[in-house]
């Protein structure tokens, strides 16, 4: 066996042996990586936090360069932090306020370093001290990079329940 090919064989074999790529193919629960949880919804609650202050920059240090996916009235997919940024300025520039939210369902599993984030948030808005509630069903997707998990991509949607007429 020439060694071009004994060295192609051994690198497949150590690409495939690592704890990621074995780990890939498997979902684990959430309940199965605390840590991990605890440290995705820290970081979730830095973007809501972010997006309170209407902090621009720390909106953009939350979410990955080559950020992808749907904010509540995309008209397409947002391809960018930039574009992402374009997007959320309605909410960061806006007279509304992002008063306070809570978490009604959470749900992580991952996919080795990937984290698929599902939830449900009541979100109050405060403009002019005239209160709004809204209901947000988000799925986020978590990415492990060397500084911590990232958020890559998002799809951010009304909840059905939010968008029904009041019941008489």
């Amino acid at each position: 066996m020439s060694s071009l090919v004994a060295l192609s064989i051994f690198a497949m074999w150590t690409a495939a042996s690592t704890p990621e790529a074995v780990s890939a193919g498997a979902a684990q629960p959430g309940d199965q990586r605390p840590a991990d949880v605890r440290a995705i919804r820290a970081h979730i609650e830095q973007i809501f936090e972010a997006y309170a202050k209407k902090d621009r920059p720390a909106v953009r240090r939350t979410h990955a360069v080559e950020w992808r996916g749907f904010l509540r009235n995309s008209p397409g997919v947002i391809r960018g932090i930039d574009e992402y940024m374009r997007q959320a300025e309605g909410a960061l520039g806006g007279s509304f306020q992002l008063s306070s939210h809570t978490f009604r369902d959470f749900d992580v599993i991952f996919y080795g370093p990937i984290a698929v984030v599902s939830y449900v948030t009541d979100i109050v808005w405060t403009k002019e001290a005239q209160q709004s509630t809204d209901t947000l069903r988000i799925q986020d997707v978590y990415a492990r990079q060397d500084a911590g998990w990232m958020q890559v991509a998002s799809h951010v949607a009304q909840s059905p329940a939010a968008q029904e007429p009041p019941k008489n």
